[in-house]
């Protein structure tokens, strides 16, 4: 269980597995489960025409509360309470790629860019990439 694997380092076996906690979180039985199933089905679809067990891709959702910071929703995999990989994917860190995309749109959208603008990319130096796309 992710909340006992929180509780573990400072409280010891016979306090968790013992009883006598209560534990209170802010996850919705509803988003959980619409979580799980949208990440499965997703997880199908992409593998479906590529020919690929859906268990090899990782999809992950992590909901949160944008006024208190508490989680939603989460979902890590459907091997993450498997004995031999128990992997939460949700909080994998993963190199963020296009994910970040839409971020950096919001954020020039505030600044007063438009989304027809167009950058010039003459002055990039870096020599790992020589050509703007």
């Amino acid at each position: 269980c992710m909340i006992a694997g929180f509780l573990e380092p400072d409280s010891g076996d016979a306090l968790i597995n013992g009883g006598g906690l209560q534990i209170v979180t802010t996850v919705d039985l509803a988003a959980q489960e619409a979580a799980v199933k949208a990440a499965q089905n997703t997880a199908t679809k992409a593998s479906t025409p590529k020919k690929l067990d859906p268990l090899t891709l990782h999809p992950a959702i992590a909901s949160l509360d944008v006024k208190t910071g508490g989680i939603i929703a989460l979902y890590g995999g459907p091997d993450y309470t498997s004995e031999t990989d128990s992997r939460n994917w949700a909080i994998t860190p993963r190199p963020t790629g296009s994910t970040f995309k839409p971020w950096a749109l919001v954020a020039g959208l505030r600044d007063g860019a438009s989304l027809s603008d167009t950058f010039p990319c003459s002055h990039v130096s870096d020599p790992l990439r020589p050509r703007c796309r």
